[in-house]
């Protein structure tokens, strides 16, 4: 199954529709009110598990504003520093178990970072619908979402060589290399200020980045800015670049050029960033053209 990963920064929205009643509602001291509507007696959370979770967040009774799944990769820490008196809620919940909690917009907003969009009035209540699919330490789910995303991400790449009757070699790292040019110089090693000339696009093609005027031109991405274009040097192992390159432009000989095909955990990860969505796999044809 699945998983993205999302924390809970600006979490805690949702699961389970069920109705909107007061009937059978318990009043916490934190002043949030919680009806079990399912208690499995199940695993109780430890310091160091998170709590995957389906959740949904219904306004006045039946508007549904947001759910997140488990298999959207929700999850919340049940220790976490952002919980405040919602911690008491999560304290009651074992897995298996289904929760309804209501509290005021007021509460919801601090609880959640949501604000209120246009049409919501404040004065109203939200019910929050939580089930408990799993509790487990937060390293042993991080480690099997990674497992499971690899396994997703080299099926892709695999089909997008065949489609593109590309041959190339994987490396210890997942890293796959199409060599273009051989290059007849030595191969970066650690420690070494590397000189790179590079084009990164999506696996779907659309550029991203380049260090080429010409290409840069071409796409409607020129920088006035960059001007003069330069090579991209970094120090293997030490500078601030993705992994992928650290561990990819070492595959490189100098005056060679290769395509690399980094999965996205040696990218830019469950996170992305501007213009690279998350769990994004990257393209890039490089060529060494320094080494010191």
């Amino acid at each position: 199954m699945k998983r993205a990963f999302y924390g809970l920064s600006m979490a805690l929205i949702v699961v389970l529709a069920s109705c909107d009643s007061n009937a059978g509602f318990t009043e916490l001291e934190s002043g949030y009110a919680y009806r079990l509507a399912d208690n499995k007696d199940g695993k109780k959370a430890v310091r160091g598990d998170i709590m995957l979770i389906h959740l949904k967040s219904i306004y006045d009774g039946d508007s549904v504003m947001i759910e997140r799944t488990v298999e959207d990769g929700f999850f919340i820490n049940p220790y976490g520093p952002s919980l405040g008196g919602f911690k008491e809620v999560l304290d009651l919940c074992d897995e298996g178990d289904s929760i309804v909690v209501k509290m005021s917009w007021a509460k919801y907003e601090s609880l959640t970072r949501v604000a209120p969009g246009p049409g919501i009035d404040t004065s109203k209540m939200v019910s929050m619908h939580m089930r408990i699919e799993e509790i487990e330490n937060e390293s042993i789910v991080i480690a099997r979402v990674k497992e499971e995303q690899r396994a997703v991400e080299k099926t892709i790449i695999e089909k997008y060589m065949a489609d593109n009757n590309l041959e190339g070699e994987e490396s210890a790292d997942g890293i796959y290399q199409v060599v273009r040019e051989e290059g007849d110089g030595p191969k970066a090693q650690p420690g070494q200020q590397v000189s790179v000339n590079y084009v990164l696009r999506l696996i779907d093609g659309k550029l991203i980045d380049t260090n080429y005027e010409e290409v840069a031109r071409e796409a409607g991405a020129f920088d006035q800015r960059r001007v003069p274009y330069r090579p991209y040097a970094f120090t293997v192992g030490n500078d601030d670049v993705i992994p992928g390159w650290h561990k990819g432009i070492p595959l490189v000989k100098l005056g060679g050029k290769s395509t690399l095909i980094i999965p996205s955990e040696l990218g830019y990860g469950p996170r992305g960033r501007p213009g690279i969505p998350q769990n994004a796999i990257l393209v890039f044809d490089v060529e060494v053209v320094d080494i010191k």
